[in-house]
């Protein structure tokens, strides 16, 4: 048990981070790594965080999110937290200098697909106040198609 236990800290440590484009004739998004046929979409970069975001990963998890939208082109990121079961408030806080380094950058940062504990804590450290709302209605075709 001990060893499951270590295995998952030491995994979720440095959290896969996938770059997402659309699936040729639709409206759905998955791994370009995975699926080569996907389409990225001009000026915007989609990732999705594939872990929880705590204290212990949220350094690493800022640093790829900025080294990944670090494109001049880039001009919106949006983050699919769907795969992110729970964010403490180190990585909650965290969202928020993510958007307060690529607004200097002018750049916006979007959140979507975060579960309701997530919204919650992502909404307590006022991320709202910087990015606009979290919606859980929001999907990454929706804020993709609102930034065209």
């Amino acid at each position: 048990a001990i060893f499951s236990i270590l295995a998952m800290i030491v995994k979720s440590k440095n959290p896969k981070i996938p770059v997402l484009g659309m699936i040729p004739g639709t409206e759905v998004y998955s791994n370009i790594e995975r699926n080569p046929t996907n389409v990225e979409i001009p000026g915007i970069k989609i990732l999705r965080v594939d872990s929880s975001i705590l204290y212990y990963n949220s350094e690493f998890v800022e640093n790829r999110i900025l080294d990944l939208s670090a494109d001049p082109s880039i001009k919106t990121v949006i983050v699919d937290l769907s795969s992110a079961p729970f964010v403490d408030v180190t990585g909650a806080k965290t969202f928020f200098k993510i958007a307060e380094k690529l607004k200097e950058t002018k750049k916006s940062l979007r959140v979507v697909g975060a579960h309701s504990e997530v919204r919650d804590i992502l909404r307590k450290v006022h991320l709202e106040e910087q990015i606009g709302e979290i919606s859980r209605r929001d999907t990454i075709h929706d804020v993709v198609s609102e930034m065209k």
